[in-house]
């Protein structure tokens, strides 16, 4: 997960509940109210450190939950901060990928203002923290499927010699890892 947030004050205290992303998953794609027991909840913090919760259908709350293995690094500019996380599927309760499978998302914004003891929330219109319905849809794709039919030049069909990038960049050599371009062929490492 990585979101670029356009923000001039920045509060990254560790002491309080500053700036940062909060993201929520339905990995069942079938919950009407959350909490439930297959959703999962993560505020990533400016500060480096995350808060994570996990569904609780029977106590029907939020349940703050100690998980171990996301990575979070954060970087920032004057005008912007990015928080790039990498979640395992084991830390939201899963034992493997649950790809090939259509699940629902929704990201939520906090902002707190230095002066202030306000936060402010911005979320994905019409999406409301607590009902999945409102989240919008996304199929993870199985391993190896990446969408990409063919590959075309605006010339015609000649093949453009080298290893490129997925946004059309030439690279030096060839990446241990990922979906590149090498001689006009799709390669999927």
């Amino acid at each position: 997960f990585i979101a670029r947030v356009t923000d001039k004050q920045q509060n990254n205290s560790p002491t309080s509940y500053g700036d940062g992303v909060t993201l929520l998953l339905d990995y069942e794609n079938e919950s009407f109210a959350a909490p439930s027991d297959h959703c999962f909840r993560v505020f990533l913090r400016l500060a480096g450190d995350y808060v994570s919760y996990k569904g609780s259908s029977t106590q029907n709350k939020w349940v703050k939950t100690d998980v171990e293995g996301i990575n979070l690094k954060t970087s920032s500019a004057s005008s912007y901060y990015i928080l790039e996380a990498a979640i395992p599927w084991k830390a939201i309760g899963l034992t493997t990928s649950p790809s090939g499978k259509t699940m629902r998302a929704n990201v939520i914004l906090h902002d707190r203002q230095q002066s202030s003891p306000d936060i402010m929330t911005e979320s994905i219109p019409d999406a409301k923290r607590d009902a999945p319905y409102t989240w919008m849809e996304f199929y993870l794709r199985p391993n190896g499927e990446t969408g990409i039919e063919s590959i075309r030049n605006s010339e015609g069909n000649h093949t453009r010699r080298g290893i490129y990038d997925m946004q059309g960049r030439r690279l030096k050599e060839e990446p241990t890892r990922g979906i590149y371009i090498k001689d006009g062929k799709k390669i999927v490492r």
